[in-house]
């Protein structure tokens, strides 16, 4: 009766050994990975966030409004422009003045120097230009 393994037992036990290590660390290291897209992309969206609610505040558009800059290091444009014809409307109780009022569409894109796609968000506003 033998007693241990012969060299050839070990040998095939250390390649079964070494490749599932191989494809665990694969695995983690590919986890890593996505994990920092996924922080990538989450800070892409809060930052499209801060726009939204940004734009949300302005109430006295110009036709065809437009904004370029950078905030939290991505770059971003967006436009607002007038969708079908602009309602012009009189002032209310103290205020004389006339004004056109109408729904926006405004396009906000945003991208952080191609480390991911640029993404490109629409929403819909009721604003007004003074005039």
């Amino acid at each position: 009766m033998r007693k241990g393994y012969t060299l050839l037992e070990v040998l095939v036990s250390l390649v079964i050994l070494s490749t599932a290590l191989i494809a665990v660390y694969q695995v983690f290291f590919q986890g890593f990975g996505n994990l920092e897209k996924l922080h990538r992309y989450q800070d892409l969206y809060l930052a499209a966030n801060n726009l939204v609610h940004e734009i949300e505040l302005i109430e006295d558009f110009k036709v065809n409004r437009e904004k370029r800059g950078t905030i939290r290091n991505f770059t971003y444009e967006w436009t607002a422009v007038p969708q079908g014809p602009l309602q012009i409307m009189a002032g209310f109780e103290e205020s004389p003045s006339m004004f056109t009022l109408g729904l926006y569409k405004i396009v906000i894109k945003i991208s952080d120097a191609g480390k991911t796609r640029p993404r490109e968000f629409i929403l819909f506003k009721v604003g007004w230009i003074h005039g």
